[in-house]
């Protein structure tokens, strides 16, 4: 079995071109699904912040995006990719920005993997700004 932090860098991107038509299916849904809902809440000079991001394959614009996660390779590549223009190595439990200085956050295909949702919950609940909206 693989860590998590040992994942090549383009582990997600290679899930869209899966020759398994419904694994490419679901992540490429699910990027269109999550590239949506950010542009319907996001307005200019908002933060928004990529929670256990992967390869932030969902920002075709290219707007700036906190990359937050423990594989720093793929932050390596979002940047590179210019999907992301900030990387934060770290576990969401601990969650290395501010309080209250995101306005979007984005946490998809992470929580069911987290060993305590509640703690999990509160950190992001911690750099949410009160009026920010969760994309999960």
């Amino acid at each position: 079995m693989i860590a998590y932090e040992d994942i090549n860098e383009d582990f997600y991107e290679e899930q869209t071109k899966s020759k398994n038509l419904l694994r490419s299916w679901f992540h490429n849904s699910r990027h269109k699904i999550v590239f949506k809902y950010v542009n319907k809440y996001r307005q200019d000079g908002m933060k928004i912040a990529d929670l256990g991001c992967g390869n932030v394959i969902w920002n075709y614009s290219k707007v700036p995006v906190i990359g937050v996660d423990v594989n720093e390779k793929f932050l390596n590549l979002d940047l590179k990719n210019n999907t992301i223009n900030e990387k934060v190595v770290c576990e969401l439990d601990n969650i290395k920005l501010p309080d209250e200085s995101v306005d979007i956050v984005i946490v998809t295909e992470v929580l069911e993997h987290l060993p305590d949702l509640e703690k999990h919950l509160a950190e992001i609940r911690r750099i949410l700004k009160p009026e920010g909206i969760v994309i999960s």
